[in-house]
């Protein structure tokens, strides 16, 4: 529905609504943008409203008016909106792919949506603007997924280092994805820190788009991040498939885990290492090694060692019909599958 006037249609048909919360991340008449649009519509259908939720999305392909953010935000600032609903609404505008697009964003506040992406650099951050200023407002206590990519570390942060007492951007994220480029910049443990209550971490995934330059020892920041992520279940580690960080990442995370994980994903192709890994943290019931050439003999040489080592496994490749078909049409080439494995049990356990 892009069309302000089919929504008032519906909404007509439910006066007594309490709740209306609406997201749209299409393209949208300008009406949906309109404060004084949606405080006549309110006003006239929906009498008994009490909650109001939104999140808004546009995509702009040419340079927006510098003044856009204060127009849009403006027409909430009205006795209607601050003070009948108490409604808090913030409008912000965002530069992507070098400035050439442009990107909208009318949300109520807190956003109602449970997923964001966000820049620790905030350069992508063009104007933003709050209907009414609120010390006490948390912009993001709804989000639960929070894909984070890093980029220049706030001097404010590498200057200061980790603050004791504060409130977190982000409190109650449990999925945290960090998309990491070309630099693992010097602060990022302590922007980590910082930012996201890192208690809450049930799953944390490493993206790496390119060979990573590491500006910090990789072994002391995932020692302090790990001492953090006390509730960390799930480890996810996708890279360029490069030998360099594939052994960076296996030595300087995946021997390092922590505990309480018991799932990790990483691309680990040597049955040598993936031994080593199941010997060593005796914590995991279940590893996914990404990448496994299907005519390889990985499966059967791992459960052969592991079973030697005293230790059960159970494993299947992740194959289904459009696979063979695939290598059907191209027998000549390397077809390669995760492989998953699941930890059944291991001799000591069983003596003990």
């Amino acid at each position: 529905m892009t069309d302000i006037e089919e929504l008032k249609s519906l909404l007509s048909l439910v006066p007594n609504l309490t709740y209306f919360r609406i997201n749209a991340m299409s393209e949208l008449t300008d009406s949906f943008y309109d404060g004084t649009q949606w405080e006549e519509i309110i006003r006239a259908k929906l009498p008994l409203l009490d909650h109001f939720k939104f999140c808004f999305e546009h995509c702009l392909s040419e340079k927006p008016e510098s003044n856009i953010v204060e127009e849009h935000i403006a027409k909430f600032q009205t006795p209607f909106w601050l003070e009948t609903k108490s409604l808090l609404v913030r409008c912000a505008l965002e530069s992507e792919t070098n400035g050439h697009s442009w990107k909208l964003y009318l949300h109520s506040i807190p956003i109602s949506e449970d997923y964001i992406e966000y820049y620790s650099d905030g350069k992508q951050i063009i104007n933003s603007a709050v209907n009414k200023i609120d010390h006490d407002l948390e912009l993001f206590i709804n989000i639960r997924q929070l894909r984070l990519f890093i980029g220049q570390i706030p001097d404010t942060i590498t200057s200061e280092g980790t603050r004791s007492c504060q409130r977190y951007l982000f409190p109650c994220v449990g999925k945290l994805t960090l998309v990491i480029n070309e630099k693992w910049p010097i602060g990022t443990i302590q922007y980590l820190q910082n930012t996201v209550n890192l208690t809450n971490l049930e799953t944390l995934q490493f993206e790496f788009s390119s060979t990573c330059q590491f500006e910090t020892n990789l072994d002391a920041d995932m020692h302090t991040l790990f001492e953090h992520t006390l509730n960390l279940r799930s480890l996810i580690i996708n890279g360029n498939q490069s030998e360099q960080m594939n052994l960076t990442t296996y030595n300087s995370i995946c021997l390092k885990l922590p505990q309480s994980v018991k799932y990790l994903s990483a691309h680990i192709t040597h049955v040598e290492d993936a031994q080593r890994l199941l010997e060593k943290v005796n914590n995991l019931s279940r590893v996914t090694f990404q990448m496994i050439p299907c005519e390889s003999s990985f499966m059967d040489d791992i459960k052969e060692r592991l079973l030697q080592a005293g230790i059960y496994v159970r494993l299947e490749m992740e194959r289904d019909d459009i696979c063979s078909w695939i290598e059907r049409d191209e027998p000549d080439e390397v077809h390669c599958y995760p492989v998953h494995l699941w930890l059944e049990k291991r001799y000591q356990d069983i003596i003990d």
